[in-house]
């Protein structure tokens, strides 16, 4: 049983601070398919990603929540257009919801401290049902907008064309 302080802290840590943080790509819809609300994620390498998005340059779109995003225009000016971050390689993320509208898919990744694994397998904050009714209103608001043209740009979507949390062939990195 966790402590509440370990709770509190883990809440502060996971929600304090927070921002929106997009990644798009085309994604097999047999790979979409694996992703289940609730499902804990390990990314093993490097999670680039945008804090600005419009429409959905491809049929997949990861939303993703994360109080510890570190900015990119810091080191490459070329990037500040899109707003690029980059979580660190090993990083955890919860699955919030898998939200489908025609062939357009928003799969929700809330980011979390590794001491924080054991609690969120097994326990929802109720932030994170909140959250996924907001997300899904923004998600079809997003849909009716233009494509950001630096977001789908070639070295951009190179960056981001692999599925997070997964092998390219489907194979989640945590089991």
């Amino acid at each position: 049983m966790e402590s509440t302080q370990a709770i509190e802290k883990l809440f502060k840590e996971t929600f304090g601070n927070v921002y929106l943080f997009y990644r798009d790509t085309t994604l097999d819809p047999s790979l979409i398919a694996k992703y289940k609300p609730s499902q804990i994620i390990m990314e093993r390498g490097f999670t680039d990603m945008a804090s600005f998005a419009n429409g959905l340059s491809d049929n997949c779109r990861y939303t993703i929540v994360s109080a510890s995003a570190k900015s990119l225009p810091q080191f490459n000016p070329e990037l500040h257009a899109i707003g690029a971050a980059i979580l660190p390689a090993g990083s955890y993320f919860k699955v919030l919801d898998v939200y489908t509208i025609g062939t357009q898919t928003q799969i929700t990744l809330l980011q979390f401290p590794k001491y924080g694994l054991n609690f969120l397998k097994v326990n929802q904050f109720n932030a994170e049902k909140k959250m996924k009714s907001q997300l899904r209103i923004q998600f079809e608001q997003k849909l009716k907008e233009p494509i950001l043209k630096e977001g789908a740009s070639t070295d951009w979507k190179k960056r981001t064309s692999a599925p997070l949390g997964m092998s390219d062939d489907g194979v989640f990195f945590l089991n």
